[in-house]
């Protein structure tokens, strides 16, 4: 059954790819494309609705089992339909399950898209049920592997906007304040950005006391929710300390 189902998506996917759109999103989003087939996300999404009925009848096991063999396809769309099938079964996820999804990190990343939707899709969700497994994080966070690295601050997002793990979420921000990747610098920085809507005070002592310290990129990120005042302000502190325009 599980093998038919991975056919069916097969050709649900290559009939629903469109000629040059894969090349055209990776010209676009600075991605490699050699894993799609080419089919919009929207459409993606639409067609991994259709086939999760059919995952009724299967345990959380073989649910698990059946996304880490569309992983192991390598194809993007294949990805993005198990992650999201992960996602709607988040209430029967144990914490004994992180052991395959820091597999999944590990093995299956490649860009900045497969980070993100296994961070919002996956890791937000499993964390926002069990919290006290987000301490990983301070891991993924020195890893060598900058996916796991980026992974570490977009997979507290979801908690943050509940105002969980604020903490951590700092403690992950200073691991990574000088990080060599730019996308690593704008993940923390979009992860401080989310922080900052509940917790602004603390948010905006930690980013101004490390004006100068903080790369730009990371430092406007995480001032983008702030009134354009004290966004101003700490602009201003930044170019001081820094001696170069932000």
């Amino acid at each position: 059954m599980t093998q038919d189902i991975i056919n069916n998506l097969k050709l649900e996917f290559q009939a629903q790819a469109e000629p040059g759109y894969r090349e055209r999103v990776g010209q676009m989003f600075n991605l490699k494309v050699d894993h799609y087939y080419g089919v919009r996300l929207p459409v993606i999404r639409k067609i991994a609705g259709k086939y999760f009925p059919e995952l009724r009848d299967m345990d959380i096991a073989e649910c698990l089992a059946l996304c880490n063999d569309l992983l192991a396809a390598k194809m993007f769309e294949f990805k993005v339909t198990a992650y999201q099938w992960v996602g709607k079964s988040h209430k029967d996820l144990k914490p004994e399950h992180l052991e395959m999804f820091d597999h999944w990190l590990e093995t299956y990343t490649y860009d900045w898209a497969d980070c993100d939707d296994l961070c919002s899709r996956v890791l937000g969700v499993f964390f926002l049920r069990y919290p006290d497994q987000a301490f990983v994080c301070r891991q993924w966070a020195a890893s060598n592997n900058m996916w796991k690295r980026r992974a570490a601050a977009v997979s507290l997002i979801k908690p943050l906007a509940k105002n969980l793990l604020l903490e951590l979420a700092l403690q992950i921000a200073d691991t990574l304040l000088q990080d060599p990747e730019d996308l690593v610098l704008k993940g923390y920085g979009w992860m401080l950005k989310e922080a900052s809507k509940s917790n602004p005070d603390e948010v905006y002592a930690f980013v101004t006391d490390r004006a100068g310290l903080m790369p730009r990129t990371a430092y406007r990120y995480a001032l983008e929710k702030y009134p354009d005042e004290l966004r101003a302000q700490a602009l201003q502190l930044g170019r001081k300390k820094e001696g170069s325009k932000l």
